[in-house]
């Protein structure tokens, strides 16, 4: 059963590289959505950087970062990278709402988790969504990777 969930999220991940499209230009994004992230842009690419701010991930918050997350892709940001250094606990509420956010995107986007800790990590390995989202050890080798699958 597991195993089909996993399929069914897996079938919106891109496998193939995609052919390069010229993309609407977008104001900078070096601002504060609020104290739970910080959201910049790298001075190379197109992604757009989402580093958290707070040690847990949790019910109390994993849907209004969610929330937060699927303005961003309203407004047209279609390559997330989402850097968990500051983060040391997720629960399941919070893989959920990364899932919301891959469900989002779709196959117009993509998503790269970095900088899970080592409990973090351990919740990705153990829910296999380690499996599921592309995990890197830092947001500029998570930004290269996005933009080599162009």
């Amino acid at each position: 059963m597991i195993d089909q969930k996993l399929d069914v999220i897996s079938s919106h991940l891109p496998h193939e590289p995609r052919e390069h499209q010229e993309r609407p230009s977008r104001p900078s994004l070096d601002y504060a959505g609020d104290e739970m992230f910080r959201i910049t842009r790298p001075a190379e690419g197109d992604s757009c950087e989402i580093r958290l701010r707070t040690e847990r991930l949790t019910a109390a918050n994993a849907t209004a970062f969610r929330n937060q997350v699927f303005d961003l892709i309203e407004r047209g940001e279609d390559r997330l990278v989402v850097d968990f250094a500051a983060v040391t606990f997720v629960d399941s509420t919070a893989i959920s709402a990364l899932v919301g956010v891959l469900k989002r995107l779709g196959m117009r986007g993509e998503i790269a988790l970095c900088g899970l800790s080592g409990s973090v990590a351990g919740m990705f390995r153990i829910t296999r969504m380690d499996k599921v989202f592309p995990v890197f050890a830092d947001c500029s080798a998570a930004s290269a990777a996005l933009c080599g699958r162009r």
